[in-house]
């Protein structure tokens, strides 16, 4: 608690604009509090995916499906 504010991830949306981001979250821990840091990154101006998973926080029974859509989306950035 004595952190909340200064670890509030919504507060860093317009420093995470820069760059294409991927929000990878677990709808079984913290999912919401994902898609809320992607939906305020989107609206600052960013450009976001986000990936909600139905596991777990450690994403224990859907490693292979994470590990997938991480690859699926760099493959998907656009090459300098």
């Amino acid at each position: 608690m004595a952190h909340r504010v200064d670890w509030n991830t919504q507060s860093w949306a317009k420093d995470l604009t820069h760059n294409p981001l991927l929000v990878i979250g677990a709808a079984k821990a913290g999912g919401a509090e994902n898609r809320k840091l992607a939906e305020a990154v989107r609206a600052a101006g960013g450009n976001v995916t986000a990936i909600t998973i139905d596991s777990d926080h450690g994403f224990q029974d859907h490693r292979i499906a994470l590990a997938g859509d991480v690859v699926s989306w760099l493959q998907k950035l656009p090459t300098k």
